[in-house]
């Protein structure tokens, strides 16, 4: 009978064994500190790539922001606060987000506001609608040569329900855009009618064009080789 093996493709753990599934012959048993941790890991990172992260005192935050992808942010933010001290250096949160959920990204925010350890924001990739308000909400804000800043208003997902549950979520949501064009307004230092203007027009900025708006403060540092 032919036997067939399994290969470790890249990116593919080992067959982890488990009450079911005792050790073949000759197979170790994995250590626990590389079991997989039960936390989903955040889009588009490996769990070990985000714990070496969270080590770095470094945060991830990619792709569309929605509850969940936020709620993760904060809690390893929060956990981040407790452990380090101002003499250990900021927080660094990377960003590459295009949009994201106004509620979720205000959620965030708040966070953000009440922490006491510094926070860097690094801006990765496209940063734009909601995630700005992220971004605008760290103490010192960076970007990377390629990163780009995308003004516009955050997208509307289809609202579902009764006439006033659609009149609810509508009134929410303009509020909270309301946050969103007061806090870029006071970080770029540009009247409310200029910021409402360009998140209408979809004004979109590379990092000197950014930096001359005020919303970012300086270009990231490249690493010493």
């Amino acid at each position: 009978m032919r036997v067939i093996t399994n290969q470790a493709w890249p990116g593919i753990p080992p067959e982890v064994p488990g009450p079911n599934r005792p050790n073949r012959p000759g197979q170790p048993t994995p250590r626990p500190d590389r079991l997989p941790s039960h936390a989903e890991p955040a889009p588009g990172l490996a769990p070990w790539l985000e714990q070496r992260m969270f080590e770095q005192q470094t945060v991830a935050l990619t792709g569309h922001i929605t509850d969940e992808s936020a709620a993760r942010a904060a809690s390893a933010l929060m956990t981040l606060e407790a452990l380090v001290s101002p003499r250990t250096g900021p927080v660094r949160l990377h960003i590459s987000s295009p949009d994201g959920d106004l509620s979720a990204v205000f959620s965030l925010v708040d966070v953000l506001d009440a922490m006491r350890t510094p926070v860097r924001a690094v801006a990765i990739g496209t940063v734009g609608g909601a995630a700005l308000a992220v971004y605008a909400a760290a103490d010192e804000r960076v970007a990377f040569p390629h990163a780009r800043f995308r003004l516009a208003e955050p997208r509307v997902d289809q609202i579902a329900g009764t006439a006033d549950d659609v009149t609810r979520a509508a009134g929410a949501h303009l509020r909270l855009l309301d946050d969103l064009v007061v806090r870029l307004a006071e970080v770029t230092g540009h009247p409310r009618s200029s910021i409402e203007r360009d998140l209408s027009q979809r004004r979109d900025l590379s990092v000197p064009e950014a930096i001359e708006y005020g919303l970012v403060h300086k270009l990231a540092e490249p690493s010493k080789r």
